[in-house]
């Protein structure tokens, strides 16, 4: 039996097959929302609450749902177990009965959505349900004082260059029992010496209603001659509570950052010790703790050696050189390469430095990050890719040609059959 392809059949193949060869990586990702709940205590009552499970890869998601925290144990979920869809969001609900008496304040759970293994893999594991990873929902219940009572806070503030200017927000939340009328605040600002630079008026709030929560904005523009370093802004609101409402956040102009100048290498002799000097330079205002390098030697694009400098403190806008001691074993040879990798501050810097022992040292940055033997192994793969699409491209036209060619033989067969029956 002779076997036919069509032409739409095998264009969808080689686009499903494409498709698979450039998105074969598949990411654990499930997700919820809301991010977090906050809702306000009702003594004795027992309220219904929905948030939405959402799966984000093309499998089905098995996941578990359990709570803990000072709140648990009156929180329940009717589905202890589910499962979400591919590429879907799933509505679920759970239930809070609150208790007759809490406290005033911020009473809080955790909800977990824990993404589990599929009943299939169980049974191929033997291993049970493991865990593949979860996401966390929490819930904060409040509960009003009596009386006048606001919370302020800041959220968090990104850097700033000198010269740009930045916009504060503040939160004002009323967790009392009255209204607050003609809110208004002051923002403090001061410098990296703790020295007060400036004052900015708020915005006001007419009326913030009990269990509400507004706005207080204000912005400043950092001086062109701004020091770098870590800010604070500052405020202390009076408001008609039993005591003023506070708040402070940092926040940076410019960021924490050391460079790489310069780096050479010494002493570099047959089964001798080699020295590594390496010249550092902070741009941030204050002292850096816990600075030093990694370096990683490369001959002929093989790793020989790792070593690491010692650690040192840099003090602000100084100058510094890290030093690191390489043994040599065996024969020194003409060049050689190493990459430095500077940490500091939970950030890193690398540098390239070619060297030899009759070789001028010369230092420029990675065009690649892992090494000359990464950038060999991408070029590789992605050539091998290209070989592989071009080949199943060149299976499928001959397929595609094989079958036209078998549909036009049958009506050869034929008109050679009415041509002998009219002869």
């Amino acid at each position: 039996m002779a076997l036919t392809i069509s032409t739409k059949a095998i264009s969808m193949h080689l686009s499903i097959l494409i498709l698979i060869i450039l998105f074969s990586g598949s990411v654990f990702a499930i997700g919820v929302s809301p991010s977090t709940m906050t809702i306000t205590y009702e003594p004795g009552k027992t309220n219904s609450f929905q948030f939405f499970g959402e799966n984000k890869n093309s499998e089905d998601a098995y996941v578990k749902f359990f709570v803990i925290g000072e709140m648990a144990e009156h929180i329940e979920i009717p589905e202890e177990t589910s499962v979400i869809p591919g590429i879907s969001k799933k509505t679920f609900y759970f239930n809070i009965k609150y208790p007759e008496f809490l406290t005033p304040g911020t009473h809080s759970a955790k909800l977990y959505i824990e993404e589990t293994s599929s009943p299939e893999e169980f049974l191929k594991g033997g291993s049970g349900f493991g865990a593949k990873g979860a996401v966390i929902m929490p819930i904060r219940v409040k509960v009003p004082y009596e009386g006048k009572y606001i919370e302020l806070n800041f959220p968090s503030m990104r850097s700033i260059t000198p010269g740009e200017m930045i916009y504060f927000t503040l939160d004002a939340h009323n967790y009392g029992g009255k209204d607050i009328e003609d809110l208004s605040g002051t923002f403090i600002i001061t410098s990296p010496d703790s020295a007060e630079i400036v004052r900015i008026d708020t915005t006001s709030i007419d009326l913030l209603e009990p269990l509400e929560t507004d706005e207080l904005r204000g912005y400043w523009q950092a001086p062109l001659d701004a020091a770098l370093g870590e800010y604070m802004i500052n405020t202390e609101i009076e408001y008609g509570g039993e005591k003023p409402a506070k708040a402070n956040q940092k926040f940076r102009v410019g960021d924490e950052f050391i460079d790489i100048i310069d780096a050479r290498a010494a002493n570099l002799i047959s089964d001798g010790i080699g020295k590594f000097m390496i010249d550092i330079k902070s741009l941030w205002s204050q002292p850096i703790s816990g600075v030093y390098a990694d370096i990683i030697i490369f001959q002929n694009n093989e790793e020989i050696a790792v070593l690491k400098t010692s650690s040192m403190k840099v003090p602000a806008l100084a100058k510094e050189t890290l030093l690191g001691y390489w043994e040599i074993k065996g024969p020194i040879m003409e060049e050689y390469e190493a990459k430095i990798i500077l940490h500091f501050a939970d950030k890193t810097v690398e540098k390239i430095l070619s060297f030899g022992p009759e070789k001028e040292a010369k230092l420029e940055k990675p065009i690649y990050p892992g090494g000359s033997k990464m950038i060999l192994a991408i070029v590789s793969i992605t050539i091998l890719s290209i070989v592989v699409l071009v080949s199943v491209v060149l299976f499928l036209y001959m397929l595609i040609k094989k079958s036209k060619h078998s549909d036009k033989k049958p009506n050869a067969e034929k008109h050679a059959k009415r041509k002998t029956r009219k002869k």
